[in-house]
């Protein structure tokens, strides 16, 4: 059975690090991207179960 997916979206590059190794930890499959245009293209791909978002970000945020 494939491990659930998360995807950590955040522009402090040691806050998604450190997420995606708490969560990997706990047994998830985790990306990260830095923007939200990242998250949005490795969505796509990536079809997460959940999304841990910074809500202030560049290019996309949680606003728009």
């Amino acid at each position: 059975m494939d491990k659930p997916r998360v995807l950590i979206v955040d522009d402090q590059q040691a806050a998604r690090e450190g997420v995606s190794e708490i969560i990997s930890a706990w047994g998830y499959q985790t990306m990260v991207a830095a923007d939200g245009l990242e998250a949005v293209e490795i969505a796509s791909d990536f079809h997460p179960f959940a999304v841990i978002s910074d809500i202030l970000l560049p290019r996309l945020d949680g606003f728009g």
